[in-house]
Parts: C-alpha cells; structure tokens; sequence
C-alpha cells in the first residue's frame, strides 16, 4: 500500500531528524540545502548568494551614509535581515578601502616604469652633470651651457647661487650632503652591529619602497580588527550609566568605522570629496547623539574626549606598525 501523498511529501532535518516546516529547521536552525549538486548549480547558487549580499549592501549602504545612528539602532532592534551584518560589513568595507589603495600603488607603478623623459628628469640630469663636472676652472662655461639648455631650471639655479658667495661654495656644501647621504646608507668597518644592520634594512627598503608599503598597509589592515573592540570600550566606559552591553556598543563601532572606511574610498575616487573633510567628524558626532540619545551639552563633551583618546591610541599603534614593519622587512 502506498503511503498518503502527505506523508511521502515530509521532510526532516538531517541534523537533528526534526520535521521540517520550512528552509530551516525549527529545532537546530540548519537550512535545508542540498550539497550534492553538479558544478554548474554550485557556481550558479555562489552567483545568487553574491547578488543577494550585493543587495543588502546597497540597501545598507543608504542609512550608513544618510543617517548616521539609525543603521545601528535598527539591526539592535531585531530589523537584522535586509541588512549586511556589521562584522560582514566592516570586513567588507575595509576590503574595498585596501584594494582600491594597493590598486592606485600598482597603477603608479606600472607608470613609473613606462614613463618617458620630461622637464623634470631633464633637470635631474643636468644638475648631476653639472656636479660631476663641477670645479672652480670650468664652472662658469657649465652654468652657462646648463641656464641655457634648461631655461625652466635657470631661476632656481640663479637663486640658490645668490645666496652663496662663489660657485665654488655651492660646490662644497652640495658635496657635504651627498657624503652625508652616502654614509647613512654605507657600510663602515667601524660600525656597531646594531649599526650595520639598520643600514642593511635601510638599503633594503630604499631598494623596494613598494614592498615595504604593502607590508605596512596590510599589517594596518590587520590593526583595524584590534582598534574596533577598543573603540567600543571607549564607549562602554563613556556611556556605562546606560548600561548597555558590550556588544552594543561593538555594533556602533562597526558601523562607525565602516562609514569612515566609505569615506575615504570616495575620496580616493572623487578628490572634491577631501574639500569635505569636515564631514566625518560631524557624522560620528551625529550618531553619537542619535545611537546614545544625551543631550547637546554631554555629547560634545564625550565626543571630544573619545576623539582625542582615540586618535592618541590610533597614533601610537600605527608607530608601533611601522616599527613592526621595519623590524620584520
């Protein structure tokens, strides 16, 4: 006998054996999903997963923006689902800032080695000729040729010789600090070990500045994560008669920072924007007194102190990045 078609039609998690009622299991929470699929459905459900969270960014991209507090107060008042989770959007946010920096670096690069000879490089070149050549004897004929075959550089070379009672002078002291230049980066049998090797990592660097920058950037990257819960305990403790719990403030902190991290990406696209750096400051302002709802009076106040303890804080981690970095280049 064949079972009733309702029966037959049941399904049951297979995590927990609960019947399910939906997607998801109503005991344990696993979505009813099958993962036994050809590639081709596989790649095709990672596209609609992309284009779904695509959505929500765009739709949280709104209040993130435009109003500053609400984003947070309506994920911590249940409205979670249209929205990208804070943690998802920091994480994502940050991404994009980074990328489009490493992007700008590698365009840089790729000019840098493709670019031809201008005015500038012209100019380089003269003046290290003219300190290669330079003597007492001959100085006056290679001032006149040099003033004459770069008239662009003629008035800075005319003006930096009038503060100097010769050629001969100027000579001098542009060789002083080429030594002086030589012996950071020279190797001496007199030096100290410690010496020796700053000289080697200062070698080193100056032989792959790009190098050291990504290091940087991406041990900056790693920084953010530690300065997010500090941000938020800064919170905490400027707002603990509130008596919030940590976690609360952690989602401000998220968006926060995730709005910061927006900010700086428009500007690294759209450079009017920085004519508008006095935006950031008055939004973290705003949702301050949106998200914590004290008085005008109070919020400047805590404003001010969590702004100059923060920065203090931001200050010295990056110091101790870029010791880091040089350490561990």
């Amino acid at each position: 006998m064949n079972k009733p078609e309702e029966e037959q039609e049941k399904k049951y998690c297979t995590n927990c054996g609960t019947e399910l009622l939906g997607q998801f299991c109503s005991r344990c929470g696993q979505e009813d999903k099958e993962i036994n699929l050809p590639f081709r459905k596989i790649v095709g459900q990672l596209l609609l997963d992309f284009f779904s969270i695509d959505t929500r960014f765009f739709r949280t991209l709104i209040p993130l923006l435009f109003k500053p507090g609400k984003l947070s107060e309506e994920y911590l008042n249940g409205k979670r689902m249209k929205y990208i989770p804070p943690l998802k959007l920091f994480i994502f946010s940050s991404f994009i800032l980074f990328f489009s920096i490493s992007l700008q670096n590698s365009g840089n690069n790729f000019l840098n080695e493709n670019e031809t000879p201008n005015e500038n490089t012209a100019i380089d070149s003269a003046f290290q000729n003219i300190y290669d050549s330079l003597s007492v004897t001959h100085a006056d004929s290679i001032l006149t040729h040099f003033q004459e075959e770069n008239p662009i550089a003629d008035s800075i070379l005319s003006h930096n010789i009038s503060h100097a009672t010769s050629l001969d002078s100027v000579s001098k002291e542009i060789s002083w600090w080429i030594v002086q230049i030589d012996n950071l980066d020279s190797i001496s049998p007199s030096d100290s070990p410690l010496e020796k090797k700053l000289k080697q990592r200062i070698n080193k660097i100056a032989q792959n500045p790009e190098t050291f920058k990504e290091k940087f950037l991406s041990y900056t990257s790693q920084l953010l994560f530690l300065l997010l819960p500090v941000f938020a305990l800064f919170l905490k403790i400027m707002y603990i008669r509130q008596k919030k719990f940590y976690i609360q403030h952690l989602v401000f902190s998220a968006h926060i920072h995730a709005f910061i991290f927006v900010f700086f990406v428009l500007i690294h696209f759209f450079k009017f924007i920085e004519y508008f750096w006095f935006v950031l400051p008055l939004y973290i302002f705003l949702a301050i007194k949106n998200f914590y709802k004290q008085g005008w009076g109070k919020t400047t106040l805590k404003f001010f102190l969590i702004t100059i303890i923060y920065n203090f804080v931001v200050l010295l981690f990056a110091v101790l990045i870029l010791i880091f970095t040089f350490v561990f280049f």
